[in-house]
């Protein structure tokens, strides 16, 4: 059983669909874990497997196309991209109950709006017949 205390998100979402390659979507989640600790989470789906998958960033590394592009456009203008998160200001004044799942790609499927769902469905059925 997986609890997660504060979900934001899903940011930056980025669609790789190639007519004759791979085809994957992605979305950027960062969170608060049971344990109060800060992280950072991206959500992909393999169109062609029909497969959700979860992996845990390290905080401060910059991911994906956007983010990289962004974290290279600070540093040049002399700011720091990566800024410390208190886990505190989730909490104040909240009424959000921590989400629960049995996995954690089912809580942060649980965020995706129903166009982002219907969209990777939509995906995964055009090329079905491939």
């Amino acid at each position: 059983m997986v609890m997660v205390r504060q979900v934001l998100g899903p940011f930056n979402p980025e669609e790789n669909i190639q007519p004759y390659g791979s085809a994957t979507m992605k979305w950027y989640f960062i969170g608060i874990r049971d344990n109060h600790e800060v992280a950072n989470w991206i959500l992909s789906y393999d169109v062609d497997k029909r497969k959700w998958n979860v992996a845990n960033v390290p905080l401060g590394l910059p991911t994906g196309k956007r983010m990289k592009a962004l974290t290279e456009k600070l540093t040049k203008e002399g700011r720091d991209p990566v800024k410390s998160i208190d886990p505190d200001m989730f909490f104040r004044g909240s009424t959000k109950l921590p989400l629960v799942g049995d996995r954690l790609i089912d809580v942060l499927r649980s965020c995706l709006s129903p166009a982002d769902l219907a969209k990777a469905t939509t995906y995964s059925l055009q090329r079905r017949g491939r």
